[in-house]
């Protein structure tokens, strides 16, 4: 049921580590499609999965908009046209427990009462009649607790003449004002019992309308008017974001420098820093020296299976970013290696991954921000590692013999076996895949 990722981003089966093209493991729609989706139900471990969870939240789907120190969330209820005197209920999303602390809960309701209004003067004189569109929208929150109440208004005059003997609402004496809409906004900020807004559920919003539109003037007056009541609320949780983990660097014995790896400034980000593994540690040293100008290239399928292909150069520090990604699966490659460099380690950063061939392969959630997908690249003139062993012949009766030495230098490390074997969801992508959607 499960093929890694590994196998399907692979032209020929395997990628060399030293000499891959910036296309060879890049990862393909139809590739992911046949191995992806094994069923159409609903499940982990398909792509299918993935654009199940996009298209069902795709109406409360929360943005997130980040400030100092605090953080909101928004979602909304769409209230479409329906009769006055009737309600319609709709739902959000609950604020999810795991971003933090609920500080309050900010709701706003803009809505909207139209009436068609016709009126037809039947007095045997011209008369002046006057439309009015009036009501009140209210909105309901968990419980059936009331929310916020908005009275939406709107006024217009016409003259109409004497009766022309037909009741059309329409010719001399009759009119028909159309549709005529009044909005009105109403807001409330909550920060006590919050706890129905709190959950990985819904909360359920009713919208009520009822209508007070009238006609006026003098004489005798054939009306009708049709209300109905629409609107959209707004939810807006501010929250003080829970503390992230963080895992301390390995000691070094330079004096730390500026940290390069620093959270990006928006969500749907990856980044990360091209280096100069000189002393060959396979993982990042704030000792270690940035390499500029350096290619790093992006690939992979969004949720809603469109390719995504895009390439950077580092900055003078050797720091990258992709920004505005929406979420996949994606996998980021540092070729082509500049001359002066051979390919070194490549490490996962803050949302987990894996490591195929020096590519970095990784699942972005909605709004995620992926920090420190780290290439190293050691220096062609580095000296090797590895044991040197060698043996002299002390000399003797005035003949020297030459020494004679045999080192043994690591070879170029082979190309890593297929790791797919074994491997689970999590392994491949960690915490990133079940924070999908």
């Amino acid at each position: 049921m499960f093929v890694s990722l590994f196998r399907l981003l692979s032209r020929t089966g395997r990628c060399n580590r030293r000499a891959k093209s910036t296309s060879c493991c890049a990862p393909t729609l139809e590739a992911l499609e046949e191995r992806w989706m094994p069923s159409v139900t609903p499940g982990i471990g398909s792509i299918n999965s993935l654009l199940y969870s996009a298209a069902s939240s795709s109406t409360t789907t929360p943005t997130t908009t980040t400030n100092a120190a605090t953080q909101t969330q928004q979602v909304a209820a769409n209230f479409t046209p329906f009769t006055t005197g009737g309600t319609q209920a709709q739902s959000v999303a609950q604020f999810n427990p795991s971003l933090g602390t609920l500080n309050s809960v900010q709701i706003q309701l803009n809505g909207t009462l139209s009436s068609d209004v016709k009126v037809e003067n039947l007095d045997s004189s011209s008369s002046t009649v006057n439309a009015q569109v009036n009501g009140n929208l209210s909105l309901l929150g968990p419980g059936g607790s009331s929310l916020l109440s908005a009275t939406p208004t709107l006024s217009e005059n016409t003259s109409l003449s004497a009766f022309d003997g037909t009741l059309d609402y329409g010719g001399t004496s009759g009119h028909d004002f159309g549709v005529q809409s009044a909005s009105a906004q109403q807001s409330v900020t909550l920060t006590n019992n919050l706890s129905a807004w709190e959950g990985t559920g819904n909360v359920s919003l009713t919208e009520s309308a009822q209508s007070s539109s009238t006609v006026s003037g003098s004489g005798n007056q054939q009306v009708q008017i049709a209300s109905q009541g629409s609107g959209v609320a707004t939810v807006i949780y501010n929250y003080t974001p829970a503390t992230t983990p963080t895992t301390t660097p390995p000691p070094t014995t330079t004096p730390p420098s500026t940290a390069p790896c620093a959270p990006p400034t928006g969500p749907a980000t990856i980044n990360g820093i091209v280096y100069d593994d000189a002393g060959n540690t396979g993982q990042y040293q704030t000792s270690d020296t940035g390499v500029g100008n350096a290619t790093v290239t992006l690939s992979g399928i969004t949720l809603t299976q469109q390719m995504v292909s895009e390439t950077t150069t580092t900055a003078a520090n050797g720091t990258y970013s992709f920004t505005g990604l929406q979420p996949g699966i994606y996998s980021l490659s540092d070729q082509p290696i500049p001359s002066q460099f051979t390919a070194g380690a490549a490490t996962v950063g803050s949302l987990g991954g894996t490591v195929s061939n020096g590519q970095l392969i990784l699942a972005l959630p909605q709004g995620g921000d992926a920090m420190c997908y780290d290439f190293g690249l050691v220096p062609t003139s580095a000296p090797s590692v590895g044991p040197t062993s060698g043996t002299t012949t002390t000399p003797t009766s005035g003949t020297t013999t030459t020494p004679s030495a045999s080192t043994s230098t690591p070879s170029d490390p082979a190309t890593p076996a297929d790791p797919s074997s074994g491997l689970s969801k999590r392994s491949l992508l960690g915490d990133g895949w079940q924070s999908l959607g």
